[in-house]
Parts: C-alpha cells; structure tokens; sequence
C-alpha cells in the first residue's frame, strides 16, 4: 500500500468537490448527517483560529470527469476518512446552515470576531479568509478493496469516547485534575459501588456531576442525563467560582464515608443512588451524626425501601427509580425520601460525637 500527503486549502479542496475530483460516496462511507449544529460549530471555529484538525484520508482513482464541457481522465478521490468534517465545512460555505449561539468568538491577530447564530457570509471577511486559507492535510491511499476493507476495520475497532470521557476535555486541565482527585479517594476505589469497568468508563465521574448540579443553586438543568452533563461541563469554566465552592464539600464527606463504612457498599453508592446517599452523607456530617451511627441508617434504609412489608420507617424511594431516573423530578424524589428517612431515623435519638474528630484524625481525614 501506496500513501501520500498533500496541502490543500480549504477553498482548493471546495473546489475539487465542485469540479467532481472529490467524491463521498464510497460504499464504506456512513451516510452525512451524523453530526450536529454544536459538532459542525466545533469544527468550523477550529478552523477559524487556525486548531490542527486531523487529516483527510482518500483513495485516488482514475475516471472521466467533464469539466467546461470537455472529458478528461483524472483522479478522483474518493474520501475514505472526513465526510463529515468536508461536508459541514462545504455546506456552511454555501450558507445552508447557521453557527451554534454559543459559539465562541475567533481570535485571529488578537482581534476577537463574533461568530456565534452566523451563517459564512455573516461572518467578519478576516473570520472567511481564515476559514478559507485554512491548509488542510489530505493523505492518498492507494490500496486495493481489500485493504481498504482492513483500513475501516482498523480505524472503527477502538473504543470510542463516551460523553463522561468528552467531558473532561471540555472541563480543562484544572477539572480533570480535581476529578482525579476524587476519583483516587479510598473510598472511591475501595468502598463505593463502582465496578472496575465502570471505573475504566468513568461512570463514577457522571455520579459526581450529578451530584455537583444537585448542590448548584446556579444552574436549574432539567435532567441528569449523560448529554445534560456533557452541557454541564461546559459551563464550569465560566462559573468556576460556583463550581470550586460546591468542589470543596466532596473530600470532607468522602473523608466521612469512609469512616463510616469499612468495606465495600454494594448498594448505596451505585450512580443511580449517588447523589442521594452523599447527600445523606454530606447531612449526616454536618450534624455531628456518628459515622458508625451513620453507617446504622444505611443498613435500615436499605431494609426499608427493599422490603417495605416490614420496613420500620416507611420509605416511597423506589417510586422514584425506573424509567427516567435521571429527570430532575426522580433525582429529586430519591433525595427527598432519603433525606425524609434519616430524618425520620435519628429524631430524638442521643449522640455521643465527643470522638468524631479524633476518629477523623486518625484516619489522616481531612476536618474542613
């Protein structure tokens, strides 16, 4: 197998394309149509401030073409690798689509330019000649059916990121390192319900989201859902202040958890009953409730809403599980009636908390 790489502006390349030495086509080729505004916004701007993209693959072979009226015999390229990427740039050369309202402005020479609800010849003249100049990296491949057949298989077999994993690129460097944090807590790693796999998969991050935006009085998202997140992430930069101080309640209470249970909680701590239960947790801390107290109630709770015929605190928990757990009205209603429960659980009971502290220190737990 044959390859070679060529620069080709973007305006070059739209003119390949309607010269018809560029062709989308090929069978192995998805159909258009997979990305959305925001991807399509994403790529377009990437452009415009001049980002490396990844290359173009194509597969050149020889036809007759009409051009001005007359057949010659070219290459065309038949892309293997980029249809989304070339159509959306192609698509929104001709207007057929606006840019995302949140995108953001380009930079270019340290002058910034709206781009944001614009369509191309919207756009600032400065933004359309970056975008236009922009040298693309096409790869030829010269490859015979099989091969190509290999190629797809190849490029495809990987796993592809999950809305969780896209999240920690658009929370930056700073998040990802607070997430780590919390990802590497003992109690995390020993005694929450996460699975290994569902550690490799960050599922475990997606609960502490959920969890940041039940305590964020800033933000009123309707549902918890892996895409909401995704969104979620992206306001943390500009509402970091918010964001860090909902942050610091996380450590005191895994610090907390993990006095309170000494082995591994298969129920509490799944992501469907995360935020909930820290919230319990976060309760229970800040009431001076003993951990071992604490760690009492859970075993009661878990009696309670699994066998309601004899539960000692009647509990409606499970009428907030199901389909579309992750509304904001069933996430709510979890908290709600779990809250309920503990409350229900440790009225007028008496405490002995005079060692909490020491029990924390010794632990080498934080007591902030």
């Amino acid at each position: 197998m044959d390859r070679s790489t060529q620069p080709r502006t973007i305006k070059q390349y739209k003119a390949m394309y309607e010269k018809g030495t560029v062709n989308f086509d090929h069978v192995m080729q998805r159909s258009y149509g997979h990305w959305d505004i925001k991807q399509q916004s994403k790529w377009i701007h990437s452009l415009a401030i001049n980002w490396p993209v990844p290359q173009i693959m194509a597969r050149p072979m020889k036809e007759t073409v009409t051009i001005n009226g007359k057949e010659q015999l070219m290459n065309v390229y038949y892309m293997l690798e980029g249809k989304q990427r070339s159509l959306s740039t192609f698509y929104f050369l001709d207007d057929e689509y606006k840019l995302s309202p949140k995108t953001k402005p380009a930079k270019i020479d340290g002058i910034e330019y709206e781009m944001a609800d614009k369509s191309f010849s919207e756009l600032d003249e400065e933004v359309q000649e970056a975008i236009l100049s922009y040298s693309l990296s096409i790869m030829s491949v010269d490859a015979t059916d099989e091969e190509v057949e290999e190629l797809f298989f190849r490029w495809n077999s990987g796993s592809p990121l999950n809305k969780t994993q896209q999240g920690r690129a658009i929370m930056g460097t700073d998040w990802a390192i607070r997430f780590d944090e919390l990802s590497n807590h003992p109690f995390i790693k020993e005694k929450s319900s996460f699975s290994a796999t569902e550690l490799k998969r960050a599922t475990h991050e997606e609960a502490f989201k959920q969890t940041m935006l039940v305590l964020d009085t800033n933000d009123d998202a309707s549902s918890f859902s892996a895409p909401s997140l995704l969104d979620y992430t992206e306001r943390f930069k500009e509402d970091s202040e918010n964001k860090l101080a909902i942050f610091q309640h996380f450590l005191p209470v895994f610090d907390y958890l993990d006095v309170a249970f000494d082995k591994k909680e298969k129920v509490l701590f799944k992501k469907i009953h995360f935020p909930a239960s820290f919230i319990a947790g976060k309760y229970a801390l800040d009431n001076d409730i003993h951990p071992e107290e604490f760690y009492d109630w859970a075993q009661q709770f878990k009696h309670d809403f699994n066998k309601p015929e004899s539960a000692t605190i009647k509990t409606k928990y499970k009428d907030f599980m199901g389909q579309g757990s992750t509304h904001k009205a069933k996430v709510f209603g979890r908290i709600s009636e779990m809250t309920r429960h503990l409350e229900s659980y440790f009225t007028n009971k008496k405490f002995v908390n005079t060692d909490l502290i020491e029990i924390l220190k010794k632990r080498k737990v934080r007591n902030t």
